[in-house]
C-alpha cells in the first residue's frame, strides 16, 4: 500500500492551507511525467528522472 501521501499546496486567501491530498503518490507522479513528456518531449527524461529523485527524496524525508 502506499503509505505516503503527497500534499499539493492550493492557497486559500492570504494563509497557504494544505486543502487536498492524494493518497497515490506514483499515479499523480506518472500522470505528471505523462503531461511533460508531451508538453517537452525534449526534455521529458530528464523531468521524469528528477519527479523520480525528488520522489525519493520526500520518501527519505517522512
Amino acid at each position: 500500500m502506499y503509505g505516503k501521501i503527497i500534499f499539493v499546496l492550493l492557497l486559500s486567501g492570504e494563509r497557504g492551507q494544505l486543502v487536498h491530498r492524494f493518497p497515490q503518490p506514483v499515479i499523480i507522479l506518472i500522470i505528471l511525467w505523462v503531461i511533460v513528456r508531451v508538453i517537452f518531449e525534449m526534455t521529458a527524461v530528464v523531468t521524469g528522472v528528477i519527479l523520480l529523485i525528488c520522489y525519493c527524496i520526500y520518501l527519505q524525508i517522512m
